[in-house]
């Protein structure tokens, strides 16, 4: 009797997910995640700003820091969407990189105890034939920005590449967790 694949994925994700290490692990990545996304916004958002009130010379260091927290706070003023997305796309990231490391140690182990020397154990995480292998470099996709005149064409504003990064997470997040239960499946 055959296996299904979103069986072989969730059975993955309860021999993960079960491990005190790998859940605390997630929380973790998970903040660090949230943290630098919203970062990252309050800098696009306050771009000019920021790079004026830095290099002008025109501001102590105390004022800079405050304008700078001032600029953390304006995240707060983005639409409950972008928001929401940003929160759903830390979480995904995090639970992928979990997963990730997941993998990357077990397959460590089997080459080990095959006798494989490191150089091959190194060559056989590129993961360039097999999309599942290589499911880390796929969401790394999500990293990707568009230019104002493009995100502004857009009938989301530009809500279109997080949920782009939304499905590619998932899918990663599922090739993964199958590839942790199959690792030798590969028809490569």
């Amino acid at each position: 009797m055959t296996v299904s694949k979103l069986t072989l994925a969730v059975k993955s994700f309860r021999t993960v997910f079960g491990r005190v290490f790998y859940f605390g692990l997630v929380f973790f990545l998970f903040l660090i995640s949230l943290l630098v996304n919203f970062l990252i916004s309050a800098v696009v958002l306050n771009y000019d700003l920021l790079i004026f009130t830095l290099t002008s010379g025109l501001f102590s260091f105390k004022t800079q820091a405050g304008i700078f927290f001032s600029a953390l706070a304006s995240v707060a003023a983005l639409p409950l969407i972008s928001l929401t997305a940003i929160i759903i796309l830390s979480a995904l990231l995090a639970i992928e990189i979990s997963l990730f490391i997941f993998y990357f140690k077990k397959q460590l182990a089997f080459k080990r105890e095959t006798g494989l020397g490191f150089s091959a154990i190194a060559v056989s995480f590129l993961g360039l034939g097999c999309s599942a292998c290589g499911s880390l470099i796929l969401s790394s996709l999500i990293g990707l920005t568009a230019t104002t005149a493009v995100i502004d064409w857009l009938p989301l504003e530009g809500l279109e590449f997080g949920l782009l990064g939304i499905f590619i997470l998932l899918l990663a997040i599922y090739l993964t967790a199958y590839k942790i239960s199959a690792p030798n499946d590969c028809k490569v």
